[in-house]
């Protein structure tokens, strides 16, 4: 997408900060007291939420602590994209993958210690699992934007034929995904 245009032609360093557009999102709890992290604090005092009782406690909208975070509303990121997509096409991976997928991008979370109040026993028992998935998909950014190699028809087919498409029959994916 256009994340992806922009990080092949601009420095990647100039769109730090811009986690609330199109590049590198991260997810946030929604309904409930903003993190101490959220980016530009500047503009915290516009929210509406922050004077509303039902959504600027540590709880907010969520009826009891340690609720799980599968009950929490997240904002949506690219990770969700792909959780939908594959839940909708049958994709037979395990529920902790689903969960690591879903979660790797509630930074806050599981590398910055927020929404603690909303995680039960079963997330704390994944926290490691996410950050560590979280990293990885970091240091593959990275190394794909340090390369900027586009790789050719023939290398795209394969590493189709060598990889991609045993881990498609693996896990029960129809020939044509539905996205």
């Amino acid at each position: 997408g256009l994340a992806g245009i922009l990080t092949f032609f601009l420095d990647p360093e100039s769109l730090r900060g811009y986690d609330w557009t199109i590049h590198d999102v991260e997810a946030r709890v929604l309904g409930c007291k903003r993190s101490n992290c959220a980016a530009y604090p500047e503009f915290h005092n516009l929210s509406p939420d922050k004077e509303d009782p039902r959504y600027s406690t540590r709880l907010g909208m969520y009826e009891k602590e340690h609720e799980g975070l599968e009950n929490v509303l997240l904002s949506w990121t690219s990770n969700d994209y792909m959780y939908f997509m594959l839940k909708y096409n049958s994709i037979s991976i395990p529920d902790e993958a689903f969960t690591v997928l879903k979660l790797s991008r509630l930074v806050d979370w599981h590398c910055r210690g927020e929404y603690t109040s909303l995680s039960n026993e079963e997330d704390e028992q994944m926290k490691q699992f996410v950050a560590d998935f979280y990293d990885l998909c970091i240091r593959a950014q990275q190394s794909l934007s340090q390369s900027k190699k586009e790789l050719s028809d023939y290398e795209c087919n394969s590493l189709w034929d060598s990889y991609y498409s045993h881990i498609v029959q693996k896990y029960g994916a129809r020939k044509q995904l539905c996205w």
